[in-house]
């Protein structure tokens, strides 16, 4: 999605740490999803369990870039890439797509300058994903009609896809940001006039600790199960007694914590201040 091609989120008043010490749990950002993370995603993906886990076809790197691409100009789509200060770097900022794998009438990329490179190393390695897929619906919001309003809901998918970041809480916190900055910019940018007011979530039954997370830390609530794939669908409505009360981004007001973040502009290029979520 292109209003993310710009943007990471990293804790709020949390400079990059100069000493190597950002803390026992280390120091979570997500970063748009560039042409840079593209080969260690790929590499990711050739494991058959995370390609059971996100119920994923293997990919060619081509097909990996085109994916980028897409997701990237989509306006039904978003991602994020996990970085981990406490993961060694695993990808080159710096890199481009391959001439080779670029189509014949698609313009190169444009490198990243040196600003943006230094502070993408400067946020450690890739450990993951957290993606939203928005669908447009006419349901009632909390069983009220309004047909003024056009109504969409998001189903979240997160991967954690290296061993050494799991167990930390980044996942929930991943979830939590991604979650807050879609509700918050989702109408105003990319799809005008429509409000986001529900997430939905499919598990597998042997992933307790992600059922776990979802119900337990994030207020999801079970609607369905599905034996013939063995998957639990979860979802998380606004509540509208909060829109009613005219604070409809307030942290205090989200059923779960939502940990203070900072939005920041990648390209130095780009005029954006910095804002505080």
């Amino acid at each position: 999605m292109k209003i993310n091609s710009n943007t990471y989120l990293i804790p709020a008043a949390s400079p990059p740490s100069t000493n190597g010490d950002d803390g026992a749990h280390g120091r979570l950002a997500l970063v748009p999803y560039l042409a840079c993370h593209v080969p260690q995603y790929h590499a990711w993906m050739q494991s058959p369990a995370l390609l059971e886990a996100t119920a994923s076809d293997p990919l060619s790197l081509a097909e990996e870039y085109a994916m980028q691409r897409s997701w990237r100009n989509d306006n039904d789509k978003l991602t994020f890439i996990l970085a981990w200060s406490k993961m060694p770097l695993n990808y080159d900022p710096s890199a481009t797509t391959p001439t080779d794998y670029l189509p014949a009438d698609a313009e190169p990329d444009a490198p990243l300058d040196a600003a943006a490179v230094a502070t993408l190393r400067s946020l450690g390695g890739m450990i993951g994903d957290v993606n939203l897929f928005f669908h447009d619906h006419d349901h009632d919001h909390d069983g009220e009609s309004d047909p003024t309003s056009r109504y969409c809901a998001a189903e979240v998918e997160i991967m954690h896809a290296e061993p050494l970041a799991r167990r930390h809480g980044l996942a929930q916190r991943a979830l939590a940001w991604a979650m807050h900055w879609a509700r918050t910019h989702i109408g105003e940018l990319a799809l005008p006039g429509v409000e986001l007011t529900s997430f939905r979530a499919i598990v597998g039954w042997d992933n307790t600790a992600s059922l776990r997370m979802f119900q337990e830390k994030l207020a999801f609530k079970e609607v369905k199960q599905v034996p013939v794939f063995r998957e639990t669908h979860l979802v998380w409505t606004w509540p509208k007694v909060v829109e009613k009360k005219g604070v409809n981004e307030g942290n205090t007001e989200w059923p779960f914590a939502v940990p203070r973040y900072e939005e920041c502009v990648l390209r130095s290029s780009d005029s954006r201040p910095t804002k505080m979520n």
